[in-house]
């Protein structure tokens, strides 16, 4: 099975408060327009919902443990379907913006793989 992780984290989505805090609320976004991976994203023609599925993700992993998975309360690594069922967002937007974010143009996203319920990694 595949675990998404937001990529650079703690470095990016922690700061001083966020790291104090159990149970965020909320998470600090970078706010630059500059960067090579949010330009990639923007030129591509399904933009807005690919970065409507990336602010989603990250609002997912901020409540997720730990911090920057993207992991559900049973263990099992989130995917489109689960993510697009616990925001209200459509499942293509997140299909959309996890091959984007992965693409080496952004690499906003990194994988591990972990075992599934039979133990054997998919």
């Amino acid at each position: 099975m595949t675990l998404y992780k937001i990529k650079d984290w703690e470095e990016r989505y922690e700061n001083n408060r966020s790291r104090k805090v159990k149970d965020l609320q909320w998470v600090p976004t970078p706010n630059r327009h500059d960067g090579d991976g949010f330009i990639f994203i923007m030129s591509l023609p399904d933009a807005a919902e690919v970065y409507a599925g990336w602010m989603l993700m990250l609002q997912v992993a901020s409540r997720c443990h730990p911090r920057g998975t993207l992991v559900r309360a049973n263990g099992t690594p989130h995917t489109a379907a689960s993510l697009a069922a616990k925001t209200r967002g459509r499942a293509e937007w997140f299909e959309k913006a996890l091959s984007a974010l992965m693409d080496e143009e952004v690499s906003w996203l990194e994988t591990s793989e972990i075992p599934g319920k039979n133990g054997k990694s998919h």
